[in-house]
């Protein structure tokens, strides 16, 4: 549960960012070589900016406790967001077929989320052991990383 919170949190960061800069942008009449330091320099980008470190750093909470087969499909949820965002905030057209692939994204979420997440993910270092408490298949990472994955208790 508080995987998917940490996630929730970093769409809503991503999504203001994306707001800010669009504000920003359109403050600034876009972007051109003419503007390009004033465009850098405006309050909104940068708040965009800062947003998205912060939801950086969250996502790097996400990836350190949970899959990323799991994980980053529940990111599309800033897709949802965007979509509500320029239809409200911003007064867009959003026609029916735009619509129909925010339903769509809905349903992949809702299917991703009803899968059982693996929160328990042990890394170690040195590719001796890593025990990764999970039913799946082994994988390996490239041996020169040092690092792999095994099922639980399995030696190798």
């Amino acid at each position: 549960m508080r995987t998917i919170v940490l996630i929730i949190f970093n769409v809503v960061l991503l999504t203001s960012g994306q707001i800010l800069w669009k504000i920003g942008l359109t403050r600034e009449g876009g972007l051109s070589l003419d503007n390009m330091v004033r465009v850098a320099l405006s309050p909104f980008i940068l708040g965009g900016l800062a947003l998205y470190v912060v939801a950086t750093v969250i996502w790097f909470m996400v990836l350190s406790r949970a899959e990323l087969s799991y994980a980053y499909p529940l990111q599309s949820m800033a897709y949802i967001l965007g979509v509500m965002a320029g239809w409200l905030l911003f007064r867009e057209t959003v026609p029916m077929i735009r619509w129909i692939g925010v339903l769509v994204i809905i349903a992949g979420v809702i299917l991703v989320s009803f899968s059982t997440p693996q929160d328990n993910i042990k890394v170690n270092e040195g590719g001796t052991d890593i025990d990764k408490e999970h039913t799946g298949c082994v994988s390996e990472a490239p041996a020169d990383t040092g690092y792999y994955i095994y099922k639980k208790g399995e030696n190798r």
